[in-house]
């Protein structure tokens, strides 16, 4: 009697909460631009390792390179963050209703806001900048000018990131719950259903993608209507993305149900996706089958170790029984924020030609449970709920005539949390010492720098990426490859390193001075308004992140 007490008061609480988000007051925000809302990118879209946060509005088409931007809502600055990645040059902005604005990856800020970066800048020395201004410093009232729609950061056009947030636990929340958005008449794309048969604890024991068949107005099938798979149960999977008037954008959907017959089995609304969630993407889709065919498949029955909050309440999980002599009528339905629906209609039943699946490993692996072990020469510790199911991992070493290969498991299986992996150092310089890292080596045999510090005579990092590594001594520094060199615009250089990030310092006449890098494309732009007239001489200094360094210096005339 206790538990069902408290299982219809916590049922009543989630349903309040849910009213209450759909009753967001639509008119406390304004649209951060003045032209029409035109999407590149919507709310939850489903990006290589995250759930993306917000809106990506496109520039005008008659202004692209220099759209202005408002503050949404009366509130006053707390944050401003400039990086060479990730946000760019970034505002936040905190509201009296209890919610946070961002506007991301701008190209410049309001005079007043830019002339505060660059003291604080110039005061550091550095041209990536956190900082959180207090409360009474930079007020903003309603549809205040606050600068332009930009490229910086880990962008790959003009565009704003729009973003509202609960300011205290930090949540994005859909805007278009708030009534900014796009106009949308168009109804979500449906171009494929995979079908995974599944073992009793959720291994792969088969796979079949079938592209969809337009049977009508928002109608499809797969396999003329029906398909048999070679497995006693399955899981379900739709790739598919939303159009919006305006664009060809491929963007996210905003809901999915899918129906066994006729039963609800399977929903998924993106309303808000909390941050400490986002890398659950990787068990959200099939992992796998983005890495090795560039397909983004959403699954219709979330995995064991998938603590997304984003599932409607249903009783069941997803997957399916089937059964030779009677088939099952799934039905998918795939809409968008504004109503507009797809549906995606199959039979399916089971083969009478089973297929086994077995294969050898290492060590079992539950995914509710942490793990300290040792295989070979590798030592792992992996965290509780860091996988999306058991894992029959595998592991095996090798050598090539440079260095040793730790192969660490290489099924593609996701990881939510880092694994920690300790190798033993192979005896070398006490100089070469301090050069060691671990790398990443894929499949064209290119390396990715993973870090790690010596802890006695092992090096030991972090990853969370299953695969190939080895110990590598990185002595190279980057390269600065001259772009533009004239002062009759804005000098440009390449700045890249042969695995790792890099850090840059620019000087006129030994004077450091702010130039910005975007790691994306690894350009560097030193400002022609820095130099004031006669000879100057420029210098830059390139260091990575082993302490290699480079440096270019050029003496120019102005």
């Amino acid at each position: 009697m206790i538990m069902r007490i408290r299982l219809c008061l916590y049922i009543l609480l989630v349903g309040m909460s849910l009213h209450a988000q759909k009753m967001l007051d639509t008119s406390y925000f304004d649209s951060p631009i003045k032209h029409d809302i035109i999407l590149a990118g919507s709310f939850g879209e489903l990006r290589a390792t995250h759930f993306h946060a917000g809106l990506d509005i496109k520039p005008s088409k008659f202004n692209k390179s220099g759209d202005s931007l408002f503050v949404a809502a009366p509130g006053y600055i707390s944050r401003i963050k400039i990086q060479t990645g990730g946000y760019g040059r970034v505002l936040y902005v905190d509201h009296p209703n209890g919610y946070t604005s961002v506007y991301a990856h701008m190209f410049e800020f309001q005079d007043s806001i830019e002339e505060y970066i660059q003291r604080l800048q110039l005061a550091s020395q550095s041209y990536e900048i956190d900082i959180y201004p207090q409360k009474e410093k930079l007020i903003l009232t309603r549809g205040a000018f606050i600068g332009f729609l930009g490229n910086s950061g880990r962008s790959y056009g003009a565009h704003l990131h729009f973003e509202i947030r609960n300011t205290k636990s930090e949540t994005p929340i859909n805007p278009l719950l708030f009534g900014i958005g796009p106009k949308d008449n168009i109804a979500p794309d449906v171009a494929s259903v995979s079908i995974h048969g599944l073992s009793p604890d959720h291994q792969q024991t088969h796979f079949s993608n079938y592209p969809t068949q337009k049977v009508g107005k928002g109608k499809y099938t797969i396999g003329k209507g029906a398909v048999t798979i070679p497995a006693w149960r399955i899981g379900v999977l739709l790739q598919g993305w939303d159009r919006m008037d305006g664009a060809s954008n491929k963007n996210g959907i905003y809901k999915i149900k899918m129906s066994v017959d006729d039963t609800l089995r399977y929903g998924v609304t993106v309303d808000s996706v909390n941050w400490d969630e986002t890398a659950y993407i990787k068990t959200h889709i099939d992992y796998a089958d983005k890495k090795e065919h560039k397909r983004t498949a959403v699954r219709c029955y979330p995995m064991p170790g998938n603590l997304l909050n984003i599932y409607d309440e249903t009783s069941k999980n997803g997957i399916i029984s089937i059964f030779s002599s009677k088939p099952r009528k799934v039905e998918i339905e795939a809409s968008d924020f504004s109503g507009n629906t797809s549906k995606v209609q199959f039979d399916v039943s089971r083969s009478n030609k089973m297929v086994e699946n077995s294969s050898s490993f290492e060590k079992l692996i539950k995914y509710d449970q942490a793990y300290n072990f040792k295989l070979g020469s590798c030592h792992m510790t992996l965290e509780t709920n860091a996988l999306d199911r058991d894992l029959y991992f595998n592991y095996s070493e090798s050598r090539n005539e440079d260095y040793t290969v730790y192969s660490i498991h290489k099924d593609r299986s996701p990881l939510y949390k880092p694994i920690n992996i300790t190798i033993p150092i192979i005896s070398t310089d006490s100089v070469l010492l301090t050069k060691l890292c671990a790398v990443l080596i894929d499949e064209d045999g290119d390396l990715t720098y993973k870090g790690g510090v010596i802890i006695g005579d092992s090096l030991n990092f972090n990853t969370k990426v299953f695969g190939d590594y080895s110990l590598y001594i990185d002595t190279i520094p980057p390269n600065i490859i001259p772009r533009q060199t004239s002062l009759d615009k804005d000098l440009s250089f390449t700045v890249k390193d042969n695995i790792s990030d890099v850090s840059i310092d620019t000087y006129i006449d030994g004077q450091w001075i702010i130039s910005p890098f975007k790691i994306l494309d690894h350009t560097l732009v030193v400002p022609k308004k820095a130099f004031i007239s006669g000879q100057r001489e420029l210098t830059i200094i390139a260091t990575d992140e082993k302490g290699n360094k480079s440096s270019y210096s050029q003496l120019l005339h102005h």
